[in-house]
């Protein structure tokens, strides 16, 4: 029976200790990343259910103005069967409806490729799921989706940085070097290990046990130049101090990051109501064309390049829905939130 202990090197920590305290380090680390991984995957989530969007209303706004031109050509093919319109005005209709077709079907390709892009993130009890044609998107308010995101009341953003799980992950691992880098000063430290042991012939009787018949010895060792533990020493500081910048760095990153975001939503929703007023304004000039047609003081040409202004503009006002969308789901995946709220 005795007792061993070290007096210098490995009395305050030594490689098991370290094992140990790193082991916790790199747990907070790992979960840390986890958060991480879980933003990403529902902001990519996100990304995909708005891009279904938008090349869903953009298949509607095709189909609506296929329609209108598909009576537009049988309204002129009447006119002009009745001497009313020239019969080129059939030949102009008709590449007006045919072209309304090819862009509703490259229309078309786009929802079902983005349909299927959602399906990627659709799993009901470990099964994947797939949309069907019929299914239709629904476009979420801002509030619902803020609320959704958990984006509703944040108005210091500043205190959400300094809690971001990508700097938690660094502080666990800036934590998990320092503890490595004493772990290697340590070994600077002379070995000096203390050992004392009962002496009996009879072991396995404790009563036995005598103070007068022991044994103790110091086992003292020292390296003469210390080369690799100074190496070693040197490299786990220059670890931690790139830890250290990388640390720094990130936060300017992400606090610049959520800036911008901030500006472009802004910026988005101003476009988004000067968008809406000129959709108004160019649907008011198409009804006015068509009434000056019907007068015969238009002709079908000025209508055709009426109504293509105005899928333009709301082709861009489609876009710019599904970009402030985007921006707000950015803003969640900058701040690093890992726990939406479920919102049916």
């Amino acid at each position: 029976a005795g007792v061993s202990f070290s007096l210098a090197q490995g009395l305050l920590i030594n490689e098991r200790m370290a094992s140990l305290k790193i082991a916790r380090f790199f747990r907070d680390q790992t979960k840390a990343d986890r958060d991480l991984l879980v933003n990403n995957l529902l902001f990519k989530a996100s990304k995909a259910y708005f891009k279904w969007i938008e090349a869903t209303n953009e298949q509607r706004i095709y189909l609506n103005f296929l329609e209108n031109a598909s009576v537009r050509l049988e309204a002129v093919t009447r006119s002009a069967a009745l001497g009313e319109n020239p019969t080129i005005d059939i030949t102009e209709a008709r590449i007006a409806m045919q072209n309304r077709e090819l862009f509703l079907e490259a229309a078309k390709l786009k929802r079902r490729k983005a349909a299927l892009v959602v399906s990627n993130y659709l799993w009901l009890n470990d099964i994947p799921m797939e949309l069907q044609d019929e299914v239709v998107p629904e476009v979420p308010s801002m509030n619902v989706l803020e609320t959704s995101l958990r984006l509703e009341g944040i108005t210091d953003t500043s205190e959400l940085v300094q809690t971001h799980p990508k700097l938690a992950s660094l502080d666990a691992k800036i934590d998990g070097l320092k503890v490595d880098k004493n772990l290697k000063r340590n070994k600077l430290l002379p070995k000096v290990d203390l050992q004392y042991n009962f002496l009996t012939s009879e072991a396995d009787q404790l009563n036995s046990l005598n103070t007068a018949n022991y044994k103790a010895f110091v086992n003292v060792s020292f390296p003469l130049f210390l080369r690799k533990e100074r190496g070693d020493v040197k490299l786990a500081s220059l670890k931690l101090a790139d830890a250290y910048f990388e640390r720094v760095s990130t936060s300017l990153n992400l606090q610049n990051k959520i800036s911008a975001v901030d500006a472009e939503i802004r910026s988005l929703e101003t476009q988004n109501n000067l968008i809406k007023s000129i959709v108004q304004d160019y649907e008011a000039l198409l009804v006015a064309e068509e009434r000056k047609f019907t007068l015969g003081e238009s002709s079908l040409f000025l209508i055709n390049a009426r109504e293509q202004k105005l899928i333009d503009v709301q082709l861009k006002e489609n876009e710019l829905i599904v970009k402030q969308l985007s921006a707000t789901a950015s803003l969640y995946n900058t701040l690093g939130i890992a726990d939406p709220v479920a919102v049916n």
